[in-house]
């Protein structure tokens, strides 16, 4: 992250600042606890407050290192709007992000000119037009809010990663492999210590969503250390599916202090993918005991244009220059690139009539094909609108997985665990 992306100016002289904290300011807007976005957080000294999610303050208070910005933390409830007084007539709603534990993006309102700037932070939230629709932050009385300037994440914006498998799809490839260990290792207690797999995580607070699914699903309890639960201790309805004791569970984490010499490894990546296998295959085996699983926790291409064709903002800007986009290709610096790229897809997007109403007919929505526009209703496609901008020669896909800056998941804020299906094995008992 960094100043610029971070800051939007409002016409009436009103500056919001999201997930920055090394310049001054009164107020803050804190999306989620990754480390790329409390850069300077840990050095506030002077008074202010910093409004984030229940789940991010619970969180942030639970690491020590953070101590000095405890105080400064403001909850702020999901899917509502509240006013943010210090800034008399701005109001702001939080809205569920899907990118990891407790993560939010801001929708601000200025009653001072009637100005509404959307700011996603990180997000994986489902983009199909069904999916929109029940978003009713994004809605007013049955129609989309008119947003005047969108900050988005940009993270995968290049044609390289036009298509990303939807988490529900890697999630289904996790449990498939799970199911597969427990065939093979079905003479093995559960209550065997070292048995079962571990699953490589990187990050803190990436991938609760796996942990949540793979415990409905198989029935057992996710191994954590006591480190973790120390912060999931702070949130009670996860405690349930977790334990720090070994022969509890078949699914433990890296880092627990396990013998893994006989369980299967599980890595879930993306930029693995991307320098290695591609984005053809969801899992790869690198070795005959570990096992790579392609999940993103950032939008694909085609998601962020799906997303932008359903809010259809006046404007829009980069949240980021995607990792992989760096080398030259004759069309300027990757940062004004993927500024290009969401300007012509903006500008494409306001010479159409689209149907702004969430209640329209689905014949009506899958009309906006007929103007070269993605309609994302019933299925995941690749639409016409995708080329709007030049090739981007290489393209590179930044890591989703094997980098803590971009490690992340579901959370409690944005959809439920999915119970997977299991086309072989039981349930543990």
């Amino acid at each position: 992250m960094n100043a610029n992306s971070s800051t939007i100016v409002f016409p009436s002289g009103k500056n919001i600042v999201v997930d920055y904290f090394k310049g001054v300011s009164s107020v803050y807007f804190l999306s989620h606890f990754h480390m790329d976005h409390v850069v300077g957080l840990k050095d506030v000294q002077h008074e202010c407050k910093i409004y984030c999610s229940g789940i991010i303050r619970h969180l942030i208070q639970a690491d020590r290192a953070f101590a000095n910005a405890h105080h400064l933390l403001v909850e702020l409830p999901v899917n509502s709007a509240q006013p943010v007084p210090e800034l008399p007539g701005l109001q702001v709603t939080l809205v569920p992000a899907g990118h990891c534990l407790g993560s939010v993006m801001f929708l601000f309102e200025d009653s001072a000119d009637g100005y509404v700037a959307l700011h996603t932070g990180d997000f994986r939230i489902p983009t199909s037009l069904e999916a929109l629709r029940e978003v009713g932050a994004f809605h007013r009385q049955g129609r989309v809010i008119p947003i005047d300037n969108a900050v988005v994440d940009t993270t995968f914006f290049t044609d390289h990663c036009r298509e990303l498998p939807t988490r529900q799809e890697s999630m289904q490839a996790i449990c498939d492999l799970v199911s597969d260990c427990l065939d093979r290792h079905q003479n093995l207690s559960v209550k065997r210590a070292n048995s079962g797999v571990v699953l490589v995580a990187k990050a803190r607070f990436s991938y609760e969503y796996v942990y949540q699914s793979l415990a409905e699903t198989f029935g057992t309890k996710v191994h954590i250390s006591e480190l973790g639960l120390r912060y999931y201790g702070q949130l009670a309805s996860s405690l349930d599916f977790y334990s720090t004791t070994s022969a509890d569970c078949f699914v433990h984490l890296d880092g627990c202090g396990c013998n893994m010499n006989e369980m299967l490894r599980i890595c879930l990546s993306t930029m693995y993918f991307d320098k290695t296998a591609g984005f053809t295959q969801t899992v790869v085996w690198p070795s005959e005991r570990t096992a790579r699983v392609l999940f993103s926790f950032h939008p694909s291409m085609s998601e962020v244009a799906d997303l932008l064709t359903y809010l259809r903002p006046r404007s829009a800007r980069a949240l980021v220059t995607p990792a992989g986009d760096v080398d030259g290709d004759g069309f300027g610096d990757a940062e004004s690139r993927v500024q290009t790229r969401l300007d012509a897809l903006v500008a494409r997007l306001s010479s159409n009539t689209l149907v702004s109403s969430p209640a329209a007919s689905a014949t009506s929505a899958f009309q906006l094909q007929d103007h070269g526009l993605p309609a994302s209703a019933l299925k995941r496609c690749r639409s016409p609108l995708l080329s709007f901008a030049h090739s981007d020669g290489n393209g590179d896909c930044p890591d989703g997985a094997d980098n803590e800056n971009d490690d992340c998941s579901d959370d409690s804020l944005c959809s439920m665990p999915v119970r997977c299906a299991k086309s072989k094995s039981a349930r543990l008992s």
